[in-house]
């Protein structure tokens, strides 16, 4: 397995594609990273999702997929030799030829599954949203919610419009796209739809207002057509995205690589003859080979610590690695028989890091358009950064008894089983049940049994 120089730092953007299911995300993303045509039957889709049962149900990916797009120094795109189906060494190819990379996250269009995708926007952090819609459906209930998710957390977002070949004639596109600038030109999200013919000066453009506003209220919005059998206006998007730029600054949680190390862990994959391998994204500073590192609480709420005895990014090793990237880490206990059950671990810190557990917290809260009712006692899911866990809605200040739609109010909420999470003041939340029911900020964590590395 190469190993990357430690000096040699290989700058990155997190993107998703989002939409609604059958649109078409999955076949652009094979497209977009494969260099390759689709054959107009779904060939390119087979190959990039998770599962062969996904296959069968042609259009409806149930898992998040993770994909990668290079760039030399000039813009141009680096395909790898492998074989597509050959995810792995592909992607790894890719990402040691590359000056520049793209992370491209697939999420999931279905209803049923549209829970998986809110759970991504919360943990990754992206940096552009590409918002699919195909021509034949236009703008749909998941669409709605894309963009409502993108505007909540201030994430910047472009259109492309896929199945361009089932256009009949230029009236039924204008139509299309007409639809699609009342919605993004509303009084909430207020965007500037252009028709993208000059793709770098559209992504010259988006770079120089995020860099002076946190604002993006009358922000461009760029829409793209591509046609996935024929590749037309593929480049032109992919020209766009080699010259759109990393926008952690507009993330609070995001910090510089000189400060501690913090990583939140997204999930774990297990590797033969290794065992449980943390997986996620490095929000703060820079870790390094044998450094010690936090790994959560034991049985005993005390803190665990590990040693990193092996850093990858995209199936490659690597001397260090620091914020913004998403990585593995293979860890060692520092007490020898010592048992760690990575499975668990939600946060990898500098054991300096003060790192608040606690099992409630007050937050903020506005209940989003729909016809859901709140009350004490209410438990749904929360998406804050890398925790999805059911909590209960244990108060509700004022003398509101229920909250509906557009309401706003303080509330206090505990996590089921008194689990003790990591939550910080200032986080950002979704309350979900198979859709969005409230968005949220936290003001307060409750310092009753609040665990800290003070202990």
């Amino acid at each position: 397995m190469q190993q990357i120089d430690e000096n040699q730092h290989k700058p990155s953007v997190r993107i998703a594609l989002a939409g609604n299911t059958k649109c078409g995300k999955t076949t652009l993303l094979g497209v977009l990273t494969k260099g390759m045509c689709d054959d107009g039957q779904g060939s390119l889709r087979n190959i990039m999702v998770n599962y062969a049962h996904e296959i069968k149900k042609g259009g409806q990916t149930e898992s998040i997929v993770f994909e990668l797009i290079g760039f030399d120094k000039d813009g141009k795109q680096i395909l790898s030799n492998e074989q597509p189906t050959n995810k792995s060494q592909y992607q790894s190819q890719v990402f040691q030829q590359s000056n520049s990379y793209l992370y491209l996250i697939d999420l999931c269009g279905d209803n049923k599954y549209f829970k998986h995708s809110i759970s991504a926007i919360n943990k990754c952090l992206f940096n552009l949203i590409i918002i699919v819609i195909a021509v034949d459906e236009g703008i749909t209930r998941i669409t709605v919610e894309c963009l409502l998710i993108c505007q909540l957390y201030k994430i910047p977002f472009i259109i492309v419009l896929t199945k361009c070949d089932l256009l009949k004639n230029k009236e039924d596109k204008d139509k299309i796209i007409f639809k699609i600038h009342n919605q993004v030109s509303n009084n909430f999200l207020y965007r500037k739809l252009v028709i993208a013919k000059d793709p770098k000066e559209c992504a010259n453009l988006m770079n120089q207002r995020l860099k002076k506003y946190e604002n993006q209220k009358g922000l461009i919005c760029p829409l793209f057509e591509v046609n996935n059998i024929n590749r037309e206006g593929i480049d032109s998007l992919l020209q766009f995205l080699f010259h759109f730029k990393n926008q952690d600054h507009l993330y609070q949680e995001i910090k510089s690589p000189d400060q501690p190390f913090q990583m939140d862990v997204f999930y774990t994959c297990n590797v033969k003859n290794i065992g449980e391998i943390p997986f996620g994204l490095i929000k703060s500073g820079t870790v390094k080979l044998d450094q010690i590192v936090s790994v959560g609480l034991d049985e005993n709420k005390q803190i665990q610590c590990a040693k990193v005895i092996s850093i990858q990014n995209v199936r490659t090793s690597l001397t260090q690695a620091r914020s913004g990237e998403i990585i593995c880490l293979i860890l060692q206990p520092i007490i020898q028989q010592q048992i760690i059950d990575f499975t668990k671990i939600k946060i990898i810190a500098d054991p300096k890091i003060n790192i608040p557990y606690v099992k409630s917290f007050w937050a903020n809260i506005s209940i989003l358009p729909g016809p859901t009712t709140v009350t004490i006692g209410f438990k749904p899911i929360l998406e804050l950064s890398n925790i999805t866990q059911q909590v209960n809605l244990q108060e509700i200040i004022g003398d509101a008894q229920f909250l509906k739609s557009g309401d706003c109010a303080l509330i206090k909420l505990q996590f089921l089983d008194d689990a003790y999470q990591p939550v910080y003041e200032n986080q950002q939340f979704i309350l979900r049940s198979s859709h969005s029911i409230a968005y949220g900020q936290v003001v307060n964590v409750s310092q009753q049994d609040l665990i800290n590395d003070e202990q």
